[in-house]
């Protein structure tokens, strides 16, 4: 299916099916109007528009489960059409609409992400210093509506690991994590990752995978102690390639001078003292060369990195204190440009610290990643996939992740736009409000000791309301 989409000619192919218990509608494209569908890393939607002109659409469809698949029709002789499903959507806006001689429904719908938005926990919840939950154990948790007493109540989702940082399964946020009334399944969940360098992608199998995806953001350096899964680029970037460290032994450095010859064949790899390296090549690529995956248009842009400089360290009232840097001198070189983030955070060691930091770093950095491109749809497309587009024109070579996919379909459309980057990433609000700083023990003491009161309050205000 990847060589016929990057066919000068194509007859495309798309579908929405609707179920609910017994129910199952299959519209395809000679009901399907101009429609859109949208996917970022936190939200999935989609407004599909349907030809009702002879009145044969009456259900109301409200509640139901839509899988919109895309994909290629073969020629008559070649047997049925291949597609490709995404994600799951909910039907939370049917509209029956007429006028002009015509009659439509309009379908609004929305993903898992857009439903765990909703989700408010029961409860809040204060862990202690000494809590031991890993973040991965926290996710589990969220995930599996098992995380006692704010979010045992809603739909559970499977989560698998696919591919994890070190962060994941050994960081302890303890007292630095905290979870408010109300406050919703989504943002918890975001508040987890942030402490990570893993990312979360709701898939058509209805799970939430859990990711470190290849990426380019950043650059070797030598003498320098590397985990499994992080990714780097040479200090002469590869247009090419990333590299991901895929072993690492002793001390778990690079060499203290040398750097390493890259490898230029995905798949090869090279030792650079304790870790290997393995060249990864882009996920896809969109150019304009015969045969490719041709664009329509495409924009480069790069942000500065602000913040550029983060600083995580124990809370001023912690017993045991550590403190880890991360720095992107790119930018913090610049005149007037070193803009700081610090984050009290209950800390293991200076290790740990650090690489917390170099998580931070990197969210930031990939928020300042703002390119974007015009194809033909790609089917296979998804959010998070490291990508390479060239145009030979502008001598333009943009390497980024997929923060954004708008496809448009019908009515003669069959386009799709990728943005790079985190399309909602604000670093500010994010941190600020999804990872706030650690609350000394005695102040979650007296949080935890006013609840009551608070609750009988609001009740009181209610009932005068």
């Amino acid at each position: 299916m990847e060589r016929a989409q990057k066919a000068d000619i194509i007859d495309p192919f798309y579908k929405i099916q609707l179920t609910q218990g017994a129910n199952d509608d299959t519209f395809e494209q000679d009901r399907i109007l101009p429609s859109e569908h949208i996917e970022e890393a936190w939200s999935q939607r989609a407004t599909i528009v349907l030809d009702n002109s002879d009145g044969a659409i009456t259900a109301d469809y409200k509640g139901y489960k839509g899988v919109i698949s895309y994909g290629i029709k073969p020629p008559a002789s070649s047997g049925a059409a291949t597609y490709s499903a995404c994600a799951p959507l909910w039907v939370v806006g049917p509209k029956k609409q007429s006028g002009g001689g015509s009659r439509r429904v309009e379908l609004e719908l929305i993903g898992i992400p857009d439903l765990m938005a909703m989700d408010g926990a029961s409860a809040p919840l204060f862990p202690g210093s000494g809590d031991g939950n890993t973040v991965k154990q926290w996710i589990q948790a969220l995930l599996g509506s098992t995380l006692y007493p704010s979010f045992i109540w809603p739909t559970a989702y499977s989560a698998p690991f696919d591919r994890e940082d070190n962060l994941i399964d050994s960081f302890k946020p303890a007292d630095a994590f905290t979870i408010k009334l109300n406050e919703t399944r989504l943002a918890v969940l975001r508040q987890l990752l942030a402490f990570t360098k893993c990312y979360m992608r709701a898939e058509n199998d209805t799970a939430f995978h859990i990711i470190v995806p290849p990426n380019s953001y950043n650059t070797w350096v030598a003498a320098t102690k590397y985990e499994l899964n992080d990714y780097v680029q040479p200090t002469s970037p590869n247009n090419n390639f990333t590299y991901r460290a895929t072993a690492v032994a002793g001390d778990q450095k690079s060499a203290d001078v040398t750097e390493p010859t890259w490898p230029t064949t995905a798949g090869n790899t090279v030792v650079d003292d304790q870790v290997t390296w393995t060249a990864v090549a882009p996920e896809y690529e969109y150019d304009l060369t015969p045969g490719g995956h041709n664009f329509f248009d495409q924009a480069n842009r790069t942000r500065v990195v602000m913040p550029n400089y983060v600083v995580v360290k124990s809370h001023p009232d912690h017993d045991v204190k550590f403190e880890g840097v991360a720095e992107d001198t790119t930018f913090t070189s610049l005149d007037g440009m070193e803009k700081r983030w610090y984050e009290y955070l209950r800390l293991a060691s200076v290790e740990e610290a650090a690489y917390v930091a170099a998580a931070i770093l990197q969210g930031f950095k990939r928020g300042a990643s703002v390119g974007s491109a015009l194809v033909p749809m790609n089917v296979g497309q998804e959010v998070h996939d490291w990508v390479k587009v060239t145009d030979p024109i502008s001598g333009d070579v943009q390497l980024g992740n997929v923060g954004y996919i708008r496809r448009t379909c019908g009515g003669g459309k069959w386009e799709m736009q990728i943005a790079f980057g985190d399309t909602e990433h604000d670093p500010f609000l994010t941190y600020a409000i999804l990872a706030p700083p650690a609350i000394p023990p005695e102040i979650l003491a007296q949080i935890a000791a006013l609840q009551p009161l608070i609750a009988a309050q609001e009740e009181l205000f209610l009932g005068i309301r």
